[in-house]
């Protein structure tokens, strides 16, 4: 599937870096750890809020609330690994900021909804480590983008 943006055609797999883009992240709901807190659950509560329709929209869900779609540039499935996240909106910014222009990936969003698992991952992936591990979120890899393209021009000199 091809989107045009700016006269360009984009593959949907990645982002216009052209301008500034909106991706959202579905965080997959989290099984209660402990079972005193069930009590604290209403069933309201459990009902799965967010829906993702297609690769642009989501729909918002809450009993008795009215169903509301949201159309963004990316949806991005909570179940999505981070290198597919990783390559869906990291890969191509930092690219062209090795190129010499700017470029900012931000998260946003409330407490607990997975902005610091998507930007660093989990600590174990943040230690040292000369192996990508699988759960190393967009910082990590653009460290790691980085330093690879350092790593390659100095050879080619």
């Amino acid at each position: 599937m091809e989107l045009k943006n700016n006269n360009q055609s984009s593959n949907i797999n990645t982002i216009n870096t052209n301008r500034f883009n909106v991706v959202v992240r579905i965080r997959p709901q989290l099984k209660l750890k402990n079972e005193e807190k069930k009590d604290l659950i209403t069933e309201e509560d459990l009902f799965p809020c967010v829906t993702k329709l297609n690769e642009r929209e989501i729909e918002l869900e809450r009993p008795n609330i009215e169903k509301r779609i949201f159309e963004f540039d990316r949806v991005i499935q909570g179940t999505s690994s981070q290198a597919e996240t990783y390559n869906i909106l990291g890969q191509k910014i930092v690219d062209d900021v090795l190129e010499g222009y700017n470029g900012t990936i931000m998260a946003y969003g409330q407490t607990g909804s997975g902005k610091t698992y998507t930007i660093f991952g989990t600590k174990k992936s943040i230690d040292y480590s000369e192996e990508i591990l699988s759960d190393m979120g967009i910082v990590p890899r653009v460290i790691r983008q980085v330093f690879d393209h350092i790593k390659e021009v100095s050879i080619r000199l």
